[in-house]
């Protein structure tokens, strides 16, 4: 039997694959503004495999909205690849969204759209519990070294003409690697799970 974990529950549940569509409106100024949205998910935990393999998982989804909004993609990708099993949890995630109108800017003699490229994102996180009330935590934030690049014009060859990026360093989300520990104390664990 394939299974949904639960972060909130930290169990695995019986889970079918989550679809979901949807219309959306939302008034603008003088006007009505119509969006369509959908959603596949499919979140899982492969306890029924022996031993070591048990832990292993993922958690996936993909979104689709057809509507005209700033900072808006049309289409989102996430997934992750889940193990836990015993002391050590590992989890390792990709995001991907689609190119998104900015906005407006006034860059020459009449105002342009302003659009954001397709950016991708890969992170991972390792956790080893040394006891119940210590955890040891080695995260990875932006390993593939993304940029956000946006750009006049839309389209592949506005983004290499066009680009509106004047300090590339400021649009960076930067590397990170970080080394850290959680200590939980049972009477802050009993408070929190009481509500």
């Amino acid at each position: 039997m394939l299974t949904k974990f639960s972060a909130a529950a930290g169990e695995c549940l019986p889970a079918p694959v989550a679809v979901g569509v949807s219309g959306v409106w939302f008034v603008v100024g003088a006007g009505v503004v119509s969006a369509l949205e959908g959603e596949v998910g499919d979140s899982q935990c492969l306890d029924f495999l022996p031993g070591f393999w048990s832990g292993f998982g993922w958690d996936v989804n993909g979104t689709y909205i057809d509507g005209v909004f700033n900072n808006l993609s049309k289409w989102g990708i996430n997934t992750a690849g889940i193990y836990e099993q015993g002391p050590y949890s590992f989890r390792l995630s990709y995001t991907w969204r689609s190119s998104y109108t900015v906005g407006t800017f006034t860059g020459g003699v009449q105002p342009q759209f302003e659009y954001a490229s397709p950016r991708e994102n890969l992170d991972f996180s390792f956790n080893y519990a040394v006891n119940d009330t210590l955890t040891v935590t080695l995260d990875g934030t932006n390993i593939i070294n993304s940029f956000y690049k946006d750009h006049a014009g839309r389209g592949s060859a506005n983004a290499l003409l066009f680009n509106t990026n004047i300090a590339e360093l400021t649009r960076h989300f930067r590397l990170v690697f970080a080394i850290g520990c959680r200590r939980y104390r049972v009477s802050d664990y009993l408070w929190l799970t009481s509500f």
